[in-house]
């Protein structure tokens, strides 16, 4: 075997110097100058032996030896693989250059791994490896920081509890981690390279496009919800945030996260249905209140068929027409989507028409004219202020125009800076003198001042071209009933 070798050797080496003599003269004395003056590392190696024949200064510095040091040793002696692996490097170096990676062994006793490119030369008459020697630990260290990154990483996507794909920009599956596969009922491997639409419902297609689109562009994408039957239909209900993966400004790729809120939405649609009975108990309930108020209301206007007194029956009308004031606001109330506020310029028409109705007023000789914004109020201000307008507006149409007389009614509502304006004004004979504000009396007007007060709110009387009420105040705060 090693007779062999060496007839292999002795061949290999004349094959090389005839090829060398054929390409041109060899000029050793260049060489060695540029072999000197090298800042990378630099060797001349005997291939058969593995004696170190030379170095350059670079690579004394490199290894920590002399240069007489590093011309005695072998290649073995700074090698740390096996004779064998750097045996077959240096006849791969004969036969025509390579590259080998090697952990070497400096002189203060550190390892290093280094890249080396070698190749036969004929110099001085004989066949030898010239080495061209990279110290590359740090990309090596690099490499495997990295890797254990990568492997951190991927621990962490595999085990995220929630659902993570990652999309080419194309909507192609490049990664799904083990939670979304057990969701789909799906393999991996047959999750890999399809497009992100084979989970995604025909009619939903384009507006997830268009959410993609919007990443790609750079756009604030706002979580979504939609729902999903897997393989085993079962029905899921997922949260997705797509957010975009970013190198030197572009996107390149981007994560789908999936949050499972399944037993939220079942717990929602149970609040929702619970909501939704209580709101109609509640509706039914104001529904009731308002009944049984005209109930009231008709057994006083029965009452007053058996009364021949007019003044009995004006009270009783009265006492009627605050019982109607409130109903209406119970009947607003379940008609409406929202059941602690009423839209005041609603409520306000059907009171004054009730009004108009029960003192037998035509439009005709008294008109009605609305200033009234478009104002909700909850139910602690509406009843209160739903009363004082029906105080305030009888007693216009009782007072103002005697003996059929002709005039307008003006009801103005307006809401500023937190503070809510009411006006109702005529254009009546007005107010008689002997009224004194300090020291009211009848029964109307000591209930507007009560309900005033009640709302916290300033009442102001105007006798100039009629009669004028301004009233300011803010919206009570809504007691919560449980």
């Amino acid at each position: 075997m090693k007779e062999k070798r060496v007839k292999y050797q002795q061949k290999d080496s004349e094959n090389l110097e005839n090829k060398f003599e054929k390409s041109g003269n060899f000029d050793s004395e260049i060489f060695q100058m540029l072999f000197e003056v090298n800042t990378s590392v630099l060797t001349l190696l005997d291939p058969y032996s593995g004696k170190i024949i030379d170095a350059n200064p670079a690579a004394v510095k490199f290894y920590g030896y002399s240069r007489e040091k590093l011309c005695s040793m072998n290649i073995n002696e700074i090698n740390m693989l096996p004779y064998e692996k750097i045996h077959d490097a240096m006849i791969s170096g004969i036969s025509g250059g390579s590259n080998f990676i090697f952990p070497h062994k400096l002189a203060n006793g550190k390892i290093r791994t280094v890249e080396v490119f070698n190749s036969s030369i004929v110099y001085k008459g004989k066949v030898i490896l010239f080495n061209i020697i990279h110290d590359i630990t740090p990309r090596i260290e690099m490499e495997k920081s990295l890797r254990k990154s990568e492997e951190k990483y991927r621990t962490l996507f595999e085990e995220d509890p929630n659902y993570t794909i990652l999309l080419e920009t194309d909507g192609t599956i490049l990664e799904v981690n083990k939670k979304t596969t057990k969701l789909l009922g799906i393999p991996k491997k047959e999750l890999i390279g399809k497009n992100y639409s084979i989970f995604t419902k025909p009619g939903d297609i384009e507006f997830r496009k268009d959410k993609i689109n919007s990443v790609l562009q750079g756009k604030l994408v706002e979580p979504f919800e939609f729902k999903f039957i897997n393989m085993k239909g079962e029905t899921y209900w997922i949260k997705v945030n797509l957010k975009p993966v970013v190198n030197n400004e572009k996107v390149i790729y981007i994560i789908l996260i999936g949050i499972d809120i399944t037993e939220h939405k079942k717990a929602e649609n149970i609040i929702k249905t619970s909501l939704n009975d209580k709101s109609i108990l509640l509706k039914e309930i104001h529904h009731r209140v308002k009944n049984n108020m005209q109930i009231i209301s008709s057994l006083l206007n029965l009452q007053t068929e058996y009364v021949d007194d007019e003044e009995t029956i004006n009270v009783l009308r009265e006492s009627q027409n605050r019982v109607k004031s409130m109903a209406i606001i119970h009947e607003n109330l379940y008609k409406s989507k929202d059941l602690t506020h009423i839209n005041f310029v609603d409520y306000i028409k059907s009171l004054v028409s009730n009004l108009f109705y029960s003192y037998d007023v035509k439009e005709a000789q008294i008109k009605l004219t609305l200033k009234i914004e478009d104002i909700s109020l909850n139910i602690e201000t509406a009843i209160p202020c739903g009363l004082i307008i029906s105080e305030l507006i009888s007693n216009s149409l009782k007072y103002a125009f005697p003996n059929k007389m002709n005039g307008e009614i003006i009801i103005s509502l307006k809401y500023k800076k937190d503070t809510y304006q009411l006006c109702i004004c005529d254009n009546g004979i007005g107010l008689p003198e002997h009224i004194n504000f300090n020291n009211i009396k009848t029964l109307g007007l000591l209930l507007v001042e009560s309900l005033t007060g009640q709302i916290d709110g300033d009442l102001t009387i105007y006798r100039d071209h009629g009669t004028q009420y301004k009233i300011t105040f803010k919206e009570l705060i809504y007691k919560e009933r449980f």
